[in-house]
């Protein structure tokens, strides 16, 4: 995302359970622009929440969540900028990102967001997810890199691009 002339080499994304904070709590919508949420996110995140006990751990958990999200904002401030329509692009075009669901293996996922192709791991536990779709994973990044590609992207050549 940060270096245009990079993302011209990407032929391959894969995720498990990617996903990243936001005021809504923890999404792909929010992936390819993180933000450091302020009070006011943390403390209607905890608001549903029923005893002032669960609250309180909630949002101290919370605070020490924001102050290290805060500490990748200063390493590295440009997952922290809003991408570009051509990169949202790119990562639609060669991201994959399996997710924990009831769902069998490579099952199409339904997300509230379009950022990109989201299938099932084939397991409910979120500590399993890698590990249930390894396979699956490596025959994706197998597929993509061995091919050259033909990208769509306007702001890549319409030529296919080799290794």
């Amino acid at each position: 995302k940060a270096v245009p002339a990079a993302q011209q080499r990407i032929k391959a994304l894969a995720l498990t359970d990617g996903m990243a904070w936001s005021s809504q709590g923890w999404t792909a919508a929010s992936l390819l622009h993180e933000t450091v949420p302020d009070d006011k996110e943390l403390e209607a995140a905890c608001h549903g929440l029923l005893s002032e006990e669960a609250r309180t751990k909630a949002l101290t958990s919370m605070h020490t969540m924001r102050d290290t999200i805060h500490e990748y904002a200063q390493l590295m401030p440009a997952a922290f900028v809003a991408p570009s329509p051509e990169f949202r692009s790119l990562v639609r075009e060669v991201c994959q990102n399996w997710v924990s669901s009831c769902e069998a293996l490579d099952t199409s996922v339904s997300m509230p967001d379009d950022s990109m192709p989201t299938v099932s791991a084939g397991h409910e536990a979120h500590p399993s997810t890698t590990h249930a779709a390894t396979e699956s994973i490596f025959a994706f990044l197998d597929s993509r890199i061995s091919a050259p590609i033909t990208v769509t992207s306007s702001k890549r050549s319409s030529a296919q691009i080799e290794t």
